[in-house]
């Protein structure tokens, strides 16, 4: 069910608005994934995968648009105050992310308008995450202990409270 909105459905809308862009000789295509998108997390397997081929997918059609006015990004958040959290009990959560501050939809809307206005492939949010992606290009098992250590010192919502001034 996740794969047939998130991903098909993106990929449909994409399609369809591609030839309008084209004609007009310019635009935007904004693809929404998530930090689980670049770094898969135990127990999210299923909805890693889907953010995973988002992000394949938004890579894919840059390269393909390169050398137009189209351009493509994604936006990384880390946990979003949606409806769809609110129904999500705090023990099933990744628990590096039990001590995260969600990020409103505002912080989330924002940080798609900055990735229209100043053509950001990608946008991590909060920005203090792109920390733990950076370690995981280097090392996956360093990642993981990365992980375990933000969860069981709670190091991740002091770390994110600090990057929270930031955005």
């Amino acid at each position: 069910q996740t794969m047939q909105a998130s991903l098909f459905g993106a990929i449909s809308l994409t399609q369809q608005v591609l030839p309008i862009l084209r004609r007009q000789g310019s635009g935007a295509v904004v693809n929404m994934s998530s930090v689980m998108g670049r770094k898969a997390i135990a127990r999210f397997g299923s909805y890693g995968l889907v953010m995973h081929a988002m992000s394949g997918f938004s890579d894919a059609l840059r390269q393909e648009l390169a050398g137009t006015k189209i351009n493509v990004s994604v936006i990384y958040p880390a946990l979003t105050a949606t409806t769809l959290l609110e129904e999500v009990d705090e023990a099933d959560m990744p628990p590096a992310f039990r001590y995260l501050t969600p990020r409103t939809v505002d912080e989330v809307s924002r940080a798609v308008v900055t990735a229209v206005r100043r053509g950001k492939r990608r946008v991590v949010i909060p920005r203090i995450v792109t920390l733990l992606l950076v370690v995981e290009a280097i090392s996956s098992r360093v990642a993981d202990l990365f992980l375990k250590g933000l969860a069981r010192y709670r190091w991740f919502g002091w770390a994110v409270e600090i990057g929270r001034a930031h955005v």
